[in-house]
């Protein structure tokens, strides 16, 4: 994906997804859609950010915080 977002927008969408894996156990294309209000595709390429990070995990289409 082609997106550019700015560090601090990067970071406040980063710390919202992570509440949102804490208090539901999961982030997936829907709930990341309805937090962020994002399209699918936005979705996709945060969910796909989120891949990087050690702490997160990805099984099947959800991302999943480790221990």
């Amino acid at each position: 994906h082609n997106l550019f977002v700015g560090a601090t927008n990067l970071q406040r969408a980063m710390e919202q997804l992570r509440g949102l894996i804490k208090r539901e156990g999961y982030a997936d294309v829907q709930n990341v859609k309805t937090t962020l209000g994002f399209s699918r595709k936005y979705a996709l390429a945060y969910l796909e950010y989120l891949d990087k990070f050690d702490d997160i995990k990805r099984e099947e289409n959800r991302r999943v915080l480790l221990g």
